[in-house]
C-alpha cells in the first residue's frame, strides 16, 4: 500500500448520497434523526461536530470560507432594523 493510498484509506468514508442526506439532516435538525424521530446525538456532540466541520472541512479555504460566512452574516444582521435600546 503507498502512502497515498493509505492517506486516502484513512480521510475516506463510503457513503450513499441517502445515507449522507440523513446524516446532514440529523446534524441540522439539533441531533433528532428525521427518519425515526430518536435523539441520536446531544446538542454538544451538535455543535462540536458542525464546529470542527466548519473549521477544518475544506482544508486550506477553511480560513477564507469562515470569514465570508462571518461576513455574511454581519452585513445580514446590519441591514435588519433591531430595535436599538433608548439612550439613557
Amino acid at each position: 500500500m503507498t502512502r497515498l493510498q493509505l492517506f486516502l484509506q484513512c480521510c475516506s468514508v463510503e457513503s450513499t448520497a441517502k445515507a449522507a442526506s440523513v446524516i446532514a439532516a440529523t446534524l441540522a435538525n439539533g441531533g433528532v434523526c428525521p427518519t425515526t424521530g430518536h435523539k441520536l446525538l446531544s446538542g454538544e456532540a451538535v455543535r462540536n461536530t458542525l464546529s470542527l466541520m466548519h473549521s477544518c472541512g475544506m482544508y486550506d479555504y477553511s480560513g477564507q470560507f469562515a470569514f465570508k460566512v462571518l461576513r455574511a452574516s454581519f452585513e445580514i444582521q446590519v441591514s435588519c432594523n433591531f430595535p436599538r435600546s433608548p439612550k439613557k
